[in-house]
């Protein structure tokens, strides 16, 4: 899909079997629907994907709970976005200072979020 002249999209790699990459996407649902479209000619390995990239997105809440069809989700890594907020989407649960994605009396599941701008590589 390309929204103000940007194509937003999300793709997978075969060599990088646990990453799906998305650029430009603004919506959570836009996420379910265009990492679905980029897995689509493999079949159903929505469970092999560990890492979801995101570069150059523009969002006003990205829900950790809407990615949960991503059921083996460990790490988020942001390249030059501007998320707004983030929230797990369950008001029962939340993303402590380091990162731990906690549900009471549940299980607690590891999430690790990471925030890169191209200053961090500038020496």
């Amino acid at each position: 899909m390309i929204r103000e002249g940007n194509l937003q999209e999300c793709r997978y790699n075969v060599n990088q079997q646990n990453l799906v990459f998305c650029t430009h996407i603004t919506t959570n649902e836009e996420f379910r629907n265009q990492i679905n479209e980029a897995l689509f000619p493999y079949g159903n390995i929505t469970w092999i994907i560990e890492v979801l990239e995101l570069r150059d997105c523009d969002l006003l809440d990205l829900t950790i709970n809407k990615l949960r069809f991503l059921s083996q989700l460990q790490e988020i890594i942001i390249w030059n976005s501007n998320i707004r907020t983030l929230s797990s989407g369950n008001p029962d649960e939340t993303i402590n200072n380091n990162g731990m994605y906690i549900r009471p009396k549940k299980t607690v599941i590891n999430l690790h979020i990471m925030k890169l701008q191209r200053t961090d590589f500038v020496k």
